[in-house]
Formats: C-alpha cells, structure tokens, sequence
C-alpha cells in the first residue's frame, strides 16, 4: 500500500500534557510501527518515557506493551491511558476537582481591588548551598478574571503582597512536608548541598499543592483513577516552582539567580486541564474511537528492560520498537525525585543500580563501559522478546565506533541481523548544534533488527526509507555521520572500521572518503 511522505510533528496534545524528555515525532513512530508491523500483532517498548510509542501502535490498530523503569514514566502513561478509555467518566470529576481547587486557592491570592497575583518574580541573595538563600520580591503581575478568562495582565507594586493572607505552617507542610524530602547533591542537573524540595517551592505553593492532593485523596474514584486524578497537579509542578521566567528549561532542578519567578497555581493547572481535554479530543481522532477505545489495547508496566520477558512470558512480541536512554544526557530517575512525594513514588537504591543512564552522583552505572555491557543486556532482552519473524527497531546515537561495533556482535550473536539503517535528524536545531555544528550529533539512527527468517525485511525498509524520505541531512556533520554508519553496519565493516579508528570523527577526517 501507497504513503505519503511524512514529515516530523513533534506536538501534538499527547506531548503537551504532561513535560517529559526525549520525545519522538508521533507521526513518524506510527510510520514505522505500520511499516514494520501488521493490524491486530503486539508492539513492545521497554523504554516507553512518556507512551509515544504506545499510543502510535495504538493508532495503528496494534496492541501495545510499555515499559519503563522509572515511576514518573509508569504514573504518566498510564494516567493518559485512563483518560483515552475512560474520558466520559474522568473529565466531569476532572471538571469538579477543578472547581474546588479555585475555590479554596483562589482567595489566598486575590488582592483588594478584585484582581489576582498571577506571578511573583524574586532577587535571590544569598547562597542555593544549604538552602541558605532568601527570596527578595521585584515584581508582581497581576490578572482579572473576565467572563471566565484570565486578562488584563498589568505590574503592580510588592507591596501588595501585605495584602495577602497568611497560610498556617502547618497547612503548607500537610500532608506533604516538603523539607523532609533531600535531593543528593550532583551539580550537571544544578542540584547543590543540602538541598530539599522545599527549596524550590515558596510557602504559598506548597500548600496549594497539598490542597490540590488531599482533594484528589477525599474523591470516591482515587482508588480506580488516581493516576488520572493528579495528572493535573503532576504536569503543572515544573510550572509551579521556583523557575526561570519562562518556565521554558527542561532541567528540573535549575534556578536562576536574577528573575526567580513562582506562578498562580490555579491559572497553571486551568492550562493543564485544557491540554487534557485536547488530548481526549486528540485521542478520539487519532485512534478512531468514541466513548471507547475500540479493540487495540495496552499494557503499562513498571519494570527494568532486561526483564520484561520475564513480565510476560506467555505473550508473542511481533516488533520491539524503542529509544533507550544515551549515556548520562537525561538521569531520568533523579530528575523524578521532584514528583516523588506528589505523586506517592518510591525510588529505591535497586532502581537506581539498574537505571540506564551514567551517573557519579549515586550509586549505580558510573562508568560509560558499566553502560554498554547493561545496554548489550537490554538489546539482548528485546531481541529475545520477539516472534520467530519479527523486528527489532532500537534508536541509538554514539560518537564511539567501539560501541557501534559492539551492538553490531551483539545482534549477530543472537543470530539476528542488522537489515536497514536510517538516519533520523532532529529537525528543532539545539543551541548546542548552532555554537558547535561540526561536533554535535543532532539526530539518532534507527537500527531495524530482523530476527529469523523474514523475507520481506529489505521490501519493508525500504518502503519505510520512502514514507520518511526528506528527513536526512546529507552536507550537515550529522548527514555524513549517518552514510559513514549505515554504510559499515550494513556490510559488516564496522567491526575493523573500529580496529582502526576511535570516533566516526576519525573517519570523517580520512581524505579519501
């Protein structure tokens, strides 16, 4: 069957619920799930983050599997997968959280004249270190609610804030008391000594979060959607607390020291229950349903990858599809940290020893060989999962021709072979791509892994090579990369290729190429 090429669509509602790292275009994961896989067969992701690979097998009428190590990850997913089964029921309870939520917070922010403080920006002096820093307020902005909508925004002086109650100590430290949560030191994610989570959340905050949970814990339906019902405060957390003015940095944990800005917690979380409703909107477009979810379905489990064979022994895996975690870019467990306590997640020292991220601020992989072996585990396990006719399609990105050459004994070991390489650029340039265009790789491969005898495989690929025709980069440093690559995991090379060189650079360089 004929496809229109298609081109990458990163935002899409199902990505704007909820802030989450490394995300795939939705479009172009459901073309390889379709290219790869047929109607009614079982995708499996064992590194799922935030369910985009799920969700495109479920709008491609295939069942899902997801997994992930990480809480946040498991709690995410399967809040979004309540809500694509069992929006009817969640919405309305959604709708009257909501309306209590603004009433009991409401009036600790309103001022005199009837507006209210929409954001508070601070001077910080002092030191993060210890929590030995005080907020100093330069600036308030205020809003009015007009015919239920949030306007005439306008600066105002600090001094309003004397107009504001004052909240109990004991109401902003119930049931969640914020100080007796510490973060381990690591200073790549901007986390200082002595930190807790109180540091990032003014007082005013911290209650408004706990109102919002003991809200969701009083509701008749916790128990059957609890998940659902605190996916509102869930995603509104980076925006409540302490930040950058935009609120725009995926590190959790970083705050400047000029225009620490802290937001109204009830203009946040109405944003977050539009982007809920929007994703019910999408979800029944995208996945063809109305009330219900149709046929397909999906399973949510909280596991590491080199054991979800074990999770389910009995099940016939027809395309692993996934994106695992690159060295020590995103230390997806202690970037969580922030939502443990909201959200009731555990974390444990066994988690972190098997996380698949390089890290020296915990105990776990701190070495980047410690990472391979585990990788090669993983790749293994996913191998391992499949049909007797089935593929694996493994995202990866690696300067080092040794760890390419590694995975590439791994798959033939496990009497698998590597039959197509595609090159998937980034197509949002970084800052990093812009300031070292030469030196940043910004873009993954996809390596397609068949397992047994499949004949089709070359057909399929290629196939899949022409639905996402346009995407390469062929005069960009990641273009050249990419030929280099495909060209030696192809034929078999890479195994001498990284006998004599180090780094795809080092091929790069060579004069005859």
């Amino acid at each position: 069957m004929a496809h229109n090429t298609v081109r990458p669509v990163h935002d899409t509602p199902l990505g704007k619920v909820h802030p989450y790292w490394a995300r795939k275009p939705f479009n172009i994961v459901r073309a390889i799930v379709e290219e790869l896989s047929n109607d009614g067969e079982l995708i499996a992701d064992p590194f799922m983050g935030s369910g985009t690979i799920p969700f495109a097998a479920l709008a491609a009428g295939r069942d899902a599997i997801g997994g992930d190590l990480s809480p946040l990850s498991v709690f995410l997913v399967r809040a979004l997968d309540q809500f694509s089964e069992q929006a009817g029921v969640l919405l309305p309870l959604l709708q009257e959280l909501m309306a209590e939520f603004r009433e009991v917070v409401l009036p600790k922010l309103q001022l005199r004249d009837g507006s209210t403080v929409e954001r508070i920006r601070y001077e910080v002096s002092g030191s993060y270190v210890n929590g030995a820093f005080t907020l100093n307020p330069c600036e308030v902005i205020t809003k009015w609610c007009v015919n239920g909508r949030w306007r005439q925004r306008r600066s105002v002086p600090v001094e309003v804030l004397n107009e504001l109650p004052n909240i109990p100590l004991e109401e902003v430290s119930t049931p969640i008391r914020f100080e007796d949560y510490p973060l381990k030191p690591n200073s790549r994610i901007a986390i200082p000594e002595g930190a807790t989570l109180a540091d990032y959340f003014t007082p005013v905050n911290q209650w408004a979060i706990n109102r919002y949970v003991e809200l969701v814990q009083e509701s008749p339906y916790y128990s059957d959607y609890r998940e659902a019902l605190l996916l509102p405060i869930s995603a509104a957390l980076p925006m409540l607390r302490l930040s950058d003015k935009k609120a725009s940095s995926q590190w959790p944990y970083w705050r400047p020291r000029r225009d620490l800005t802290t937001r109204n917690p009830v203009m946040v979380l109405e944003k977050k229950y539009e982007a809920i409703v929007d994703f019910v909107d999408w979800v029944k477009e995208t996945l063809s349903i109305d009330s219900t979810r149709g046929q397909a379905s999906m399973e949510v489990l909280h596991v590491a990858a080199q054991e979800l064979k074990e999770q389910i022994p009995n099940r016939r895996v027809n395309l692993v599809l996934t994106d695992p975690p690159y060295g020590d870019q995103v230390p997806y467990l202690e970037y969580s940290n922030l939502w443990a306590p909201l959200l009731g997640l555990s974390i444990t020292e066994n988690e972190s020893d098997r996380e698949l991220v390089v890290s020296s601020a915990r105990p776990g992989i701190k070495e980047a060989q410690t990472y391979q072996d585990i990788l090669a585990d993983c790749l293994q396990s996913c191998v391992g999962l499949l049909s007797d006719r089935g593929y694996v399609a493994w995202f990866y990105q690696d300067h080092k021709l040794a760890n390419w050459s590694r995975l590439y004994t791994v798959v033939h070991s496990l009497g698998a072979r590597i039959v197509g390489v595609l090159p998937m650029p980034k197509q949002r340039r970084s800052l990093k791509t812009v300031t070292t265009p030469n030196r940043t790789l910004d873009g993954d491969l996809l390596l397609i892994i068949a397992v047994g005898d499949v004949p089709e495989a070359e057909t399929k690929v290629q196939s899949l090579r022409e639905r996402i025709a346009g995407l390469t980069h062929e005069n960009t440093y990641f273009g050249r990369y990419a030929e280099i690559l495909t060209r030696a995991l192809l034929s078999g090379d890479i195994v001498h290729l990284a006998a004599q060189y180090d780094t795809v650079d080092k091929v790069m360089s060579r004069k005859d190429l």
